[in-house]
């Protein structure tokens, strides 16, 4: 078991640190005003800001290394034969993968989903750092520090 702790830390550990940097550094940057929001913006960005670009980018690693988190923590968790927390975390990846597809097609002006796109955006964060939260409990549950 510690030999499958140490496998998880290797390979999760450096997915969270990556999740984490880049959520912290999108907050560095400001993004651009579009959708109607604040009230007064343009729905599409006509001018793009370096800031905005910045802020775009960094975000994208964030909402492609959280899901890539869960899919290879949903295979350690089946190879260590947790089913639960297996299904978890490969639907936390799926679930966060749909709901960001949904945001962005929101932000596109899509249909009806551009009056929640903001909503959709929020559930895709609660989806994944909810996910990250329960399994630090799982964790230090099953692992308490000396």
């Amino acid at each position: 078991m510690a030999r499958a702790l140490l496998v998880c830390a290797a390979i999760a550990g450096p997915l969270f640190v990556i999740v984490f940097l880049v959520l912290g550094a999108a907050g560095l940057f400001v993004a651009d005003p579009f959708n109607g929001y604040p009230p007064g913006t343009p729905l599409i960005p006509v001018d793009r800001t370096v800031p905005g670009g910045l802020h775009d980018m960094v975000s994208s690693l964030f909402f492609v290394g959280l899901p890539a988190a869960g899919v290879v923590l949903g295979r350690r968790f089946r190879a260590w034969g947790q089913p639960v927390w297996a299904r978890y975390s490969t639907g936390t990846a799926v679930a966060f993968v749909v709901f960001f597809a949904l945001t962005a097609l929101g932000l596109q002006q899509v249909g009806s989903l551009q009056a929640i796109a903001g909503l959709l955006q929020r559930l895709t964060i609660v989806i994944g750092l909810g996910w990250i939260s329960l399994l630090a409990v799982h964790h230090t549950r099953k692992h308490p520090s000396p």
